[in-house]
């Protein structure tokens, strides 16, 4: 067993990955390939050549695919670039075939298209079907722009190859991903009319896609028509629940340090932390008896509940005839007294995981355990993922650790979980993914997009600009391109730092990059920010083409983009701005929820909130609207929605206009009995209104209260108050003054002259008696 200085162990030493020490040195050649070049070279044969090549093909073919599937990127690089030396016509579709889905898998857009591109320059080599999946299926991933995977998909149906299921599900799922209902319906009645029975993937996009647009009727029909074509029964068979294995010490020591309350570190990918005594003993028994220690430490160490996903009606349907299938794929493959290597089990546990079925993962593992069956790499990222998105990190860092234990090297995706998991913990855990981010490139991995957006999302967490945009930087250095969750990522960052310049400027490429790949949060936040700049004219843009893009469907409203432009409309200074808040107002007010609707998924709701009511209650008392005001108030209570400190301030200031006494005295009082703290303005438009109606008297004892509860009154109220003192209540000024001292509230002019005017109103009141 030999071992690189990281640890990572191999089981031969052409396994063992060729360090690259410079440039100018010359690059270590495979023998046979060498010999082959030799003799080529000398004048051998041309047969000869092409007899040892033929006998070669298939051993570098099953050699390529071997060190792809362990993980081993690096060594697989390598070996193909001196397969496809020039003179040497070793290569064959499949091995590009092999490297385009490599690096498809690692979002490797640069890689991908040095490959695609020797392929399609080859003399003699053609892309296959095979070929134009990965294609379709790359460019589904990585371009924003329909047409890329039209013209992908053309090329196939040019090229004489007739196209798969596995491709019209492509091309279908990036018409879903678009929007284009015209679209995905007429597709899947080509695959229907091509002689291709459709399958679960087909159906799973077709229901997703009519969930989420809001069809819910549609996709229990395509449910039923599934049932029907498929031949799934009503009641799936459950999984077979197999018996756990003991728990092992390491299991039993994590689950002791649980219960007293002492939190072990354990050791992680990177082998940060020494391994115990006990630990080095275990790894050294295990080396000489060539048997590691068994894998249950995942999922006996714990007993803390798993969280459970929730889905739909509809996916859950789905997921159970998924479930079904793949389990009886299994078990037909078991009944035939086939060999059950990884792969078999892999597959089942992928359909378990991707549904979040973590129990029957568990169970499936260990079967693999009892059976003897090694886990790979494809084993501990399934269940990465998995623990990843259920946010059950603890089982993912002791996922890591096993995973070390038993020698598998961990390739790009592996990385970006980990930096995930470690980001997005309840205290991002910022040392161990910078850690895993450094040693991922020190093993000569190549970050890719996802790592890249990952690390960003980290730094934007934790309101660490400067480290985003220095790896903002170095994404760009490496020639990566940005997708929308990176743009998604850097916009959100911004927004919360206050940085509107650098949300526009964003905003701007990203509209540039990905064309019409827009959503509800891209719109609002660049309304917002256009908003908070003072440019109500681009706000004001930006809400005619949100209204254009909602109109050719392209678009779906929700209640935060709707809240957004109606604060845009508010604080616009045209005349008409009144409205056009209306019309969007009462599109809000007329949405209805069907019964049948409420228990499945559906689109966001656009009826109105605590928010949109506030909006509008004060867009009508500022434009003295008092009938639409009242009104607004009534439906508010309709609705059963409870106001806020904002609310009362609106009511109170349209009793004030409407100089209301008793309904502002009223409202004034529920406010308190609700336990909601009367701001300072609240104050000052009550001493107005007392002002207004000649009872000093009154606005004294509420200024008075107003400094109890710590509400400061500014220099206006103060004035307001003396002046209706120094006519009414002129032995009370001093009073003020008193009180204006001690708010270290400067007086200024007109403080001076009603103080003036009430000591010469108190000194003529003595002289005249």
């Amino acid at each position: 067993m030999r071992r690189n200085k990281y640890g990572d162990s191999f089981a031969k030493k052409e396994d063992a990955p060729r360090p690259i020490r410079g440039a100018k040195k010359e690059e270590k050649v495979n023998p046979v390939i060498k010999n082959l070049l030799k003799e080529k070279e000398e004048g051998v044969t041309v047969s000869r050549v092409e007899e040892q090549e033929e006998v070669l093909v298939n051993s570098y073919e099953r050699q390529l695919h071997e060190w792809v599937k362990k993980g081993l990127t690096v060594q697989a690089g390598l070996f193909f670039k001196q397969l496809t030396q020039p003179g040497l016509s070793v290569a064959t579709v499949t091995m590009f075939n092999t490297m385009l889905k490599l690096y498809q898998d690692q979002r490797d857009s640069v890689k991908f298209k040095n490959v695609l591109d020797q392929l399609l320059a080859h003399e003699t080599l053609k892309p296959n079907l095979r070929s134009y999946e990965i294609i379709l299926e790359h460019v589904r991933d990585t371009s924003v722009r329909l047409k890329d995977s039209k013209d992908v998909f053309e090329q196939l149906q040019n090229s004489g190859f007739p196209p798969s299921l596995r491709a019209y599900n492509t091309l279908l799922e990036v018409y879903a991903s678009f929007n284009k209902l015209a679209e995905v319906e007429e597709l899947f009645k080509t695959i229907k009319t091509k002689g291709l029975t459709p399958d679960t993937t087909t159906y799973r996009i077709l229901i997703q896609f009519f969930l989420k647009a809001n069809r819910p009727d549609k996709a229990s029909q395509i449910t039923q028509e599934m049932k029907s074509v498929l031949d799934i029964p009503d009641t799936p068979k459950k999984a077979p629940v197999l018996q756990k294995n003991k728990i092992t010490n390491v299991a039993r020591e994590t689950r002791e340090t649980k219960e007293t309350g002492v939190r072990e570190e354990s050791e992680d990918i990177l082998g940060r932390v020494p391994r115990t005594q006990a630990q080095q003993s275990r790894d050294r028994q295990a080396q000489i008896t060539g048997r590691t220690q068994e894998w249950d430490v995942p999922f006996e160490g714990l007993e803390d509940p798993l969280p459970v996903a929730s889905l739909s009606v509809e996916e859950e349907e789905l997921a159970k005839i998924q479930i079904f299938q793949a389990e009886t794929a299994f078990q037909t493959r078991k009944a035939s007294q086939e060999k059950m290597d990884t792969n078999v089990y892999n597959d089942l546990l992928y359909v378990y995981c991707k549904n979040f079925k973590a129990n029957e993962a568990r169970n499936l593992v260990a079967e693999m355990i009892k059976n003897n069956v090694p886990r790979d790499l494809m084993t501990y990222n399934t269940l990465l993922d998995l623990y990843t998105k259920m946010k059950d990190y603890t089982q993912a860092e002791i996922l890591g650790t096993q995973m070390r234990k038993e020698g598998i090297v961990a390739n790009e995706v592996t990385y970006n979980m980990l930096i995930d998991m470690s980001g997005k913990k309840q205290n991002p855990d910022k040392e161990a993914c910078e850690a895993y981010y450094l040693h991922m490139k020190e093993k000569g991995l190549t970050p890719t997009c996802v790592t890249f957006t990952t690390m960003i999302s980290l730094y934007s967490s934790l309101n660490d600009t400067e480290a985003a945009e220095r790896i903002l930087q170095e994404m760009q250095d490496a020639g990566v391109e940005p997708d929308e969750m990176t743009f998604t990522t850097l916009i959100h960052m911004y927004r919360n730092t206050r940085n509107f310049m650098k949300v526009v400027k964003f905003c701007k490429m990203m509209k540039e990059k990905f064309e019409d790949a827009f959503s509800a949060f891209f719109f609002r936040t660049l309304m917002m920010a256009y908003h908070e700049l003072n440019q109500g004219f681009r706000a004001e843009r930006v809400i005619d083409e949100v209204l254009e893009k909602v109109k050719e469907g392209k678009l779906v409203l929700n209640q935060s983009l709707c809240n957004a432009m109606l604060v845009v409309y508010k604080d616009l200074k045209s005349k008409d701005k009144l409205t056009k808040a209306e019309i969007l107002w009462n599109k809000m007010l007329m949405e209805k929820i069907d019964d049948k609707e409420k228990g499945t998924k559906k689109k966001e709701s656009i009826q109105p909130d605590l928010t949109s009511f506030n909006i509008m209650l004060e867009m009508y008392v500022e434009a003295g609207r008092t009938r639409d005001a009242v009104r607004t108030f009534r439906e508010m209570e309709g609705r059963n929605i409870s106001p806020d400190l904002r609310t009362y301030h609106r009511l109170i200031e349209l009793a004030v206009k409407r100089k209301e006494v008793e309904g502002a005295e009223n409202t004034f009082l529920v406010m308190k009995k609700k336990g909601i703290q009367p701001t300072p303005a609240i104050y000052a438009e009550m001493i107005s209104l007392y002002v207004k109606k000649n009872t000093p008297e009154k606005a004294l004892v509420l200024a008075m209260e107003s400094r109890s509860t710590g509400a400061r009154l500014n220099l206006v109220t103060y004035n307001r108050l003396m002046a209706s003192c120094s006519k009414l209540r002129p032995n009370d000024v001093p009073k003020l003054i008193k009180m204006m001292k001690e708010d270290n509230v400067q007086p200024n002019d007109k403080t001076r002259e009603y103080a003036k005017a009430a000591w010469e109103k108190v000194n003529r009141r003595e002289v005249v008696a």
